[in-house]
């Protein structure tokens, strides 16, 4: 008996999506096309995809060939993996879609944001504050206090200008404000969860930020 040969796949068999299409930048993230050897109207889509996951109606490219744009949402998270059944000239094929954790990349912006006060600037703040309470005049001491703290925001903001004068340097944005269920510690008492990272500040200039604060904070913890 002569077996009927296998049907030839129409479609792909897998699809794999970035972890942030948002970060392309424009007008939005680019859908990733996905080629069907059909004509649009031979062609139907899933009857529920996930939340996650957007899929345009058919287009046509040539006779015989169109296109299924997917665009899927920023994922800070786990992996997403979902197995979609098309329809193709009446019969299913199903594509398996993969999106790539973006885990890895938020753990590490919150391990930055939480990075404790750099060493030099630990031995700068404890050196000013052993200066400051060598002063015997209350008034005095009050006003030499007010100046170091000024003296270290301005120290925050000349360090974030050098950075923004360098053309080559890139300047990214947070890709996604989910801390990922760990929050970013200011100091000693003072937890956000869910306030920090901001979306439209450069990351580096929110360490930069968060390092200023944590090192006036420890300068008025040892003056006394």
């Amino acid at each position: 008996m002569v077996l009927p040969p296998a049907a030839t796949r129409p479609l792909q068999q897998s699809l794999v999506l970035v972890a942030f299409p948002s970060a392309a930048g424009g007008n939005g993230p680019t859908p990733v096309p996905l080629f069907i050897s059909a004509d649009a109207e031979q062609v139907g889509l899933p009857a529920s995809p996930p939340d996650w996951l957007q899929l345009s109606l058919p287009h046509a490219i040539a006779p015989g060939l169109c296109r299924v744009g997917c665009t899927a949402s920023d994922n800070p998270r786990h992996a997403r993996r979902s197995r979609l059944a098309f329809t193709v000239q009446g019969r299913a094929w199903e594509v398996e879609f993969t999106q790539q954790p973006g885990l890895l990349l938020q753990t590490e912006q919150i391990r930055v944001l939480n990075t404790p006060l750099t060493v030099d600037m630990a031995v700068l703040v404890t050196w000013v504050a052993s200066l400051i309470n060598d002063i015997e005049v209350p008034p005095i001491q009050v006003l030499v206090t007010v100046l170091a703290v000024l003296a270290l925001v301005a120290i925050g903001l000349i360090v974030a200008l050098q950075r923004h004068l360098f053309v080559n340097v890139p300047e990214p944005r947070p890709l996604s404000t989910d801390s990922v269920g760990q929050p970013v510690v200011v100091f000693p008492g003072v937890n956000l969860h869910g306030e920090l990272p901001l979306k439209d500040i450069a990351a580096e200039d929110q360490t930069i930020a968060l390092q200023t604060v944590k090192a006036i904070y420890w300068l008025l913890r040892q003056v006394h």
